[in-house]
């Protein structure tokens, strides 16, 4: 992606002072506002964001390859758009994807795995059992892998599979139940047959009621402890109650290694679900809390609000030309109008230009770059040409005030300085 200039010249034509924001190499993902979240030190498997034309194509981390499949054989898995894989469901069907290229992840005690993933529903009709989502591990099978769209929802290659899974209805009726469930091989069924399935716990459902064209999000989280694994499947959106969630210990000979993500659904349930996200990670269970975050910022400031137009990281929903990524990194309130002097401070002293800006403590999403030239051309930074002489606390613990200057070997002043937020 390329870098881009959002403000120039902030200072004197000859002293100019610009700020740009330059994304990460990796795709951003889309903005969870309900999960729980991601700690600093979880190690990222897949971070899946559908790009066109990359449905099929297996480069871990970026992307994995998603197949689809109906009872009949069918190969029922599209990319509509970027963004979103469709899964036509007019018929019983199962998408699945294979995140490790090879091996599964182990957990050891104290790891757990967490795979969020974002999904759409059209056509939500109340079936009890009727969508189920779980995660797998196919290497009881010696690694027996599906490999095309149409293969079958049954199929000896599933026959060894071991996992947990999610099944909930998904519009409410009689049974708002959740369930948690492990699989019991040997049955060539990957999801379709509930009683492959053993129930391990249920409830938690409260109201489920699964609206067209809305984003919903959910969460499986696996955490190995002494003697067993700790199982939660989370559920958030419009319609659908906090106490979506629901947990269990299982200490019965517990899966914990597992390669596998997949999604069932039964033509009754649904005309058909889309997923628009998945995140999966591994981290300690006890793992320490991500610092501030742009998604809790957007929390603190647009709440209910889902606009990607307001509430993303290139909106500038003050109309000041000043996006929400800008405003984030140097604390200001989204919708109140900015300008350069704001968050910006310059000065020449001694014939030096001196920046002062200021930057979030712990932060782990952004970082700043001070840079210095010549020519408004090429950029410097780092030792030979930006040098850091104050650091302040600022009252309130959340940011530091920075202030550095341009310098080069030899004396000679670099005239111009900008500061390079990088979106990680």
């Amino acid at each position: 992606m390329k870098t881009k200039t959002l403000l120039k010249h902030l200072a004197s034509p000859t002293l100019a002072v610009l700020v740009f924001v330059a994304p990460s190499a990796q795709a951003d993902s889309p903005h969870n506002k309900d999960s729980p979240g991601i700690f600093l030190n979880d190690e990222v498997i897949l971070d899946e964001t559908f790009e066109a034309g990359q449905r099929l194509v297996q480069d871990l981390p970026a992307t994995s390859a998603w197949y689809g499949t109906s009872s009949a054989g069918d190969p029922v898995l599209t990319q509509p758009s970027e963004g979103i894989v469709t899964l036509d469901t007019s018929v019983n069907s199962h998408l699945l994807t294979y995140f490790t290229d090879l091996d599964p992840v182990s957990l050891e005690v104290g790891e757990k795995l967490t795979v969020a993933f974002g999904f759409r529903i059209e056509g939500a009709t109340s079936n009890a059992l009727g969508i189920r989502i779980g995660v797998m591990d196919s290497s009881p099978g010696e690694g027996d892998r599906a490999a095309e769209d149409g293969h079958g929802t049954g199929h000896s290659r599933f026959a060894d599979y071991t996992g947990y899974a999610g099944f909930f209805n998904p519009n409410g009726g009689g049974d708002t139940s959740m369930r948690l469930r492990k699989r019991a091989p040997p049955n060539s069924s990957l999801l379709s047959v509930a009683s492959v399935w053993p129930q391990l716990a249920s409830g938690g459902g409260g109201d489920i009621v699964i609206n067209g064209d809305t984003d919903y999000s959910g969460e499986i989280e696996i955490a190995r402890v002494d003697g067993g694994v700790i199982l939660t499947f989370r559920l958030f959106g419009d319609n659908i109650g906090p106490e979506a969630t629901l947990s269990h210990e299982d200490t019965d000979d517990p899966t914990h290694a597992f390669d596998t993500f997949g999604i069932w659904v039964n033509a009754n349930a649904a005309d058909s679900l889309s997923l628009t996200s998945a995140h999966i990670s591994t981290g300690p269970i006890d793992g320490e809390p991500a610092g501030p975050s742009f998604a809790a910022w957007q929390d603190e400031h647009f709440q209910d609000e889902t606009d990607p137009d307001i509430i993303g990281p290139e909106a500038a929903p003050a109309g000041d030309g000043v996006v929400n990524f800008i405003k984030y990194a140097f604390g200001l309130e989204p919708f109140v109008p900015a300008t350069p002097g704001d968050f910006l401070e310059t000065e020449t002293v001694n014939g030096t230009l001196q920046l002062s800006y200021l930057e979030r403590v712990d932060a782990a999403d952004v970082t700043y770059i001070p840079e210095a030239s010549i020519n408004l051309i090429d950029w410097e930074s780092g030792p030979g040409s930006i040098e850091e002489i104050d650091v302040q606390p600022v009252p309130g613990g959340d940011f530091n005030r920075i202030t550095v200057r341009a310098v080069r070997e030899g004396g000679e002043n670099l005239g111009f300085l900008r500061v390079t937020l990088r979106q990680e």
